[in-house]
């Protein structure tokens, strides 16, 4: 029995690349030799041990018979008699060599032609070589080879390469004249046995000269019935692009010797381990280089270890269900991916080997991402993200990722409609994704999925009808179809499928049909299980997506801290209302009164609209507040009506604490909110600047805004003039007013203690005085100034800014020093029409808050809670966040305030 070696083409030398390869071509044999890369190919030589089990007598299909007619007439009109042919087909190579080897009358020379055909999928090429050889005594040979060389011979075969377009004539001629003058004896054949004798050992030299250089390996017993000895005659004729691969098959009819030879290689194809890494590490290099095409290696850096452990965790799920020939390999532009193939694997296991990529990777990402919460660093947090968000997205329900296939698997492959419906929806899907992002990567991957729906439709057709007709076929070893059930198939797709029929696409359709067979839908209770295993982990991907999001801009104690301090009640914009019932003079007082919900609130107000008044009310939600003349037996009487209908009211023109908390849109939205509302509260009240949460605020420019921003910050660094308090003669002074105190000398501690005052207040002009010299904007210079004339003022005056003793009312006005404060903050952004104040009743609250991420927690000491959580729910708004909360707790009192 021969042995047919397969082609390893990485240890062909750079000459024989390049007797195929253009000049321009050769990088690639320099790829294909450095990285090992094994590529089909077809020798002129016969890839097989034996040449003699293909000696054939029988007549060849008449379009061979034509083309080599022409070429035997001439060798016989040269005096070439006794014929030996030579029939080769081998399968792994996907070539027919068709050769004729002659004995001349002179006993001294051997002519032979060969016609080999390479069929490949998408190409069929065919090539004619002519050759006269003399065998020498001393074991050589003198050859005159007239054709396309394509692999180079052992030393001792002395050949001369005339050119392809030589003929046999030309040849002869040429041999005669090397004849003439070699001193080498040539060594005579007599018979056909002779001829056979030197034909075979001629052989066994370039095979055994082929296979120590390793250009030939991994030898395998050849069937049969694809030598010569075995053929079936009933061929015909045909043309080099439809002849058929093979001499005979097992088969009765000749019909499914090409599909049999294709399934042949698809059952025997597997994959070294070598062959796997090669693959693996060049897709890595192309994937690196359209990496750092479009962006830089860090992200490279980032993507790579999080591909290769999703990637090795369906490779892994493969290996355990018995998959083979299982290959993972990069994507140049799209990532990465892992191939397998088994007949005999349930729909269950293949929706377990989609998801064993993308689950492990989710918890993995969760698990760095928690890890970053406790002990933070950029690098972790862009790891978890990264992570969660490339395997999440692989859940998405949408093929060809893993998602998709997951769904595919246990649901949709149930019907060829649910089938072809689901591969549309994806195309649709692919399709308006790359016009929203303009990405050609998902418009390519759209119109490839298109281009093989048809197929997919039959091959669905396919098996709904085989499963109808009662067909069921196991494969013993998971790798190989049963022949007879391969007619079958085979049969249905001549019948059902579009032409033409090329036997390697038959074989694929042939093996994808019967493993759709086999890898039937789970039953209900397998397939609610494993949708319980997807949705678990979908929705376990975006809640640690969440949590990571926030806490990346946060501690996690902070987070903490939020969670447990967090307001109770939801804000309800839509509930909001509000009324006057007669009108409100003079001094008033606010209660707050918190109901259990919503409903109470409204009928309290309800009532209290109906009533005389006067009053003013708003309700937001389950929160009512209502306003009143401080003083008169209905307001005495107000407190206890609240109380007695479920309220829990109390006097917050008193002193509340207004807190909410809120979801912004980013962390750096939230961020801003917070740096926008402290730095509003540096500026004094009379300036009337305009507040952040003010409609005015947002109506402004976009680039004025920026302004205020930028004036306003610098104002709240400036305004704190800092000196040195160990400066040294105050350092003199606090030892005197020691010694005074140890002494018990009052008055001499009174004395230094003024003194010392007076120091301090120097030193404070001298450090405003500095402050305002570094500054170079006249503006923000002349605000400074202004803050400070103010800030002297007030500290000189006090009795013109507040009353001289406590009980003593003293209307107060605005001072010279309001006034320029008030002009020079323009910069700072003022209200567009200044409002009455009443400077003996300010407007008094004092605004902080923290932020998590995007969670932004926003407080307010106030007298006046029914103004201000409006507005800031109407910020909240506009800025688009969500989830709002809010309470208002009674507070202190507000005197020295």
């Amino acid at each position: 029995m021969a042995n047919v070696y397969q082609l390893n083409s990485p240890r062909a030398s750079l000459r024989e690349f390049a007797f195929e390869l253009s000049w321009p071509l050769m990088p690639i044999a320099w790829i294909i030799k450095i990285f090992g890369i094994r590529t089909a190919g077809s020798t002129d030589d016969p890839a097989v041990d034996r040449i003699d089990e293909f000696v054939t007598e029988r007549e060849w299909p008449a379009n061979i018979e034509t083309k080599l007619a022409p070429e035997l007439a001439m060798l016989a009109g040269l005096g070439f008699r006794q014929a030996v042919r030579h029939e080769v087909t081998l399968p792994s190579h996907n070539t027919t060599i068709y050769r004729v080897t002659m004995l001349h009358e002179t006993s001294k020379c051997v002519a032979r032609v060969q016609y080999r055909i390479w069929r490949q999928p998408a190409l069929t090429t065919d090539k004619l070589t002519r050759q006269i050889e003399t065998p020498l005594q001393d074991g050589s040979y003198l050859i005159t080879f007239g054709g396309q060389p394509d692999l180079l011979a052992p030393d001792n075969f002395l050949v001369e390469r005339c050119g392809k377009k030589k003929t046999f004539g030309q040849l002869w001629q040429r041999h005669q004249e090397r004849l003439a003058e070699s001193i080498r004896p040539a060594r005579e054949l007599y018979t056909r046995e002779d001829l056979l004798d030197y034909i075979h050992e001629q052989h066994e030299e370039l095979i055994a000269f082929h296979v120590k250089r390793g250009l030939f390996d991994r030898p395998e017993p050849l069937d049969p019935a694809y030598t010569s000895s075995t053929a079936s005659s009933e061929l015909g004729e045909s043309d080099p692009g439809t002849e058929p691969i093979v001499a005979a098959v097992t088969s009765d009819d000749p019909q499914y010797r090409d599909v049999f030879a294709e399934l042949d290689k698809l059952e025997k194809n597997q994959s070294s381990w070598g062959a796997m890494i090669t693959m693996l590490v060049i897709s890595f290099l192309l994937f690196a280089a359209a990496i750092g095409w479009q962006q830089d290696f860090t992200a490279l850096l980032l993507l790579a270890p999080i591909l290769l452990f999703h990637e090795a965790g369906h490779f892994l799920a493969m290996k355990l269900f018995g998959y083979r020939d299982t290959k993972m390999f990069f994507i140049p532009f799209f990532g990465a991916a892992v191939s397998g193939r088994h007949l005999n694997v349930a729909g269950w296991k293949k929706g377990l080997v989609s998801m064993a990529g993308p689950v492990p990777g989710i918890f993995v990402g969760g698990a760095i991402g928690i890890w970053a919460l406790f002990q933070p660093a950029d690098w972790k947090f862009q790891l978890a993200l990264a992570t969660l968000l490339i395997n999440g997205l692989n859940m998405l329900p949408i093929l060809p990722l893993d998602g998709g296939a997951f769904w595919q698997a246990i649901l949709f492959c149930r019907h060829r409609f649910l089938d072809v419906a689901f591969r549309g929806a994806a195309i649709a899907g692919l399709g308006l994704i790359a016009l929203a992002t303009g990405s050609y990567l998902f418009g390519f991957i759209g119109i490839t999925m298109a281009l093989a729906l048809p197929t997919a439709y039959r091959i669905a057709s396919a098996v709904e009808r085989l499963r109808a007709q009662g067909f069921a076929a196991i494969s013993n070893d998971g790798k190989s179809i049963p022949r007879d059930e391969a007619i079958t198939l085979i049969d249905d797709i001549h019948a059902h499928f579009p032409e033409p029929h090329h036997p390697k696409i038959i074989a694929q359709h042939v093996y994808a049909v019967f493993e759709s067979l086999n890898a039937k839908a789970p039953g209900v209770l397998a397939t609610l299980a494993l949708g319980m295993l997807y949705c678990g982990s979908f929705l376990a991907c975006l809640i640690l997506l969440a949590v990571i999001f926030v806490g990346r801009d946060s501690s996690l104690q902070d987070l903490l801290d939020l969670g447990l301090s967090q307001p109770e009640t939801f804000y309800d914009a839509d509930s909001q209302r509000s009324t006057e019932v007669g009108p409100l003079a003079g001094k008033t007082i606010t209660y707050t009164s918190q109901f259990a919900d919503k409903t109470a609130a409204a009928a309290e107000y309800d009532r209290l609209a109906k009533s005389e008044g006067p009053l003013r009310l708003l309700q937001i939600g389950p929160t009512l507040f209502v306003t009143a003349p401080a003083e008169g037996e209905a307001t005495d009487a107000l407190f206890d009506q609240l109380e007695a209908v479920g309220g829990e009211p109390f006097a917050s023109t008193q002193g509340a604490l207004l807190r909410t908390m809120t979801i912004a849109l980013t962390a750096s939205d939230s961020s801003e909110m917070l740096n926008d509302a402290e730095t509003f509260q540096t500026i004094p009240f009379f300036v009337q600047a305009i507040a952040p949460w003010s409609p005015s605020w947002d109506a402004a420019a976009a680039e004025q805004r920026e302004s205020w921003r930028k004036s306003r910050k610098a104002f709240a660094e400036l305004r704190q003039a800092d000196y040195a308090l160990d400066a040294p003669e105050l350092k003199n002074l606090e030892s005197e007013m020691d010694a005074a105190l140890r002494r018990g000398d009052e008055k001499r501690l009174s004395e230094i203690q003024e003194q010392h005052q007076k120091l301090l207040q120097q030193k404070h002009r001298e450090a405003k005085d500095a402050k305002i010299a570094t500054l170079e904007d006249p503006a923000m210079k002349e605000l400074l100034a202004a803050y400070y004339a103010y800030e002297t003022a007030f500290e000189e005056r006090p009795s013109d800014f507040f009353a001289a003793e406590e009980g003593v009312q003293v209307p107060r006005q605005k001072q010279p020093e309001h006034q320029r404060l008030i002009e020079a903050a323009a910069i700072l952004g003022q209200l567009p029409e200044r409002q009455e104040i009443d400077w003996n009743d300010p407007p008094r609250y004092f605004v902080y808050g923290e932020t998590a991420g995007p969670i932004l927690m926003l407080k307010a000491d106030t007298t006046h809670p029914e103004q201000l959580l409006p507005e800031w729910g109407a910020w909240y708004e506009r800025r688009k966040c969500a989830d709002t909360k809010y309470d208002v707790l009674a507070g202190g009192i507000w005197e020295d305030f």
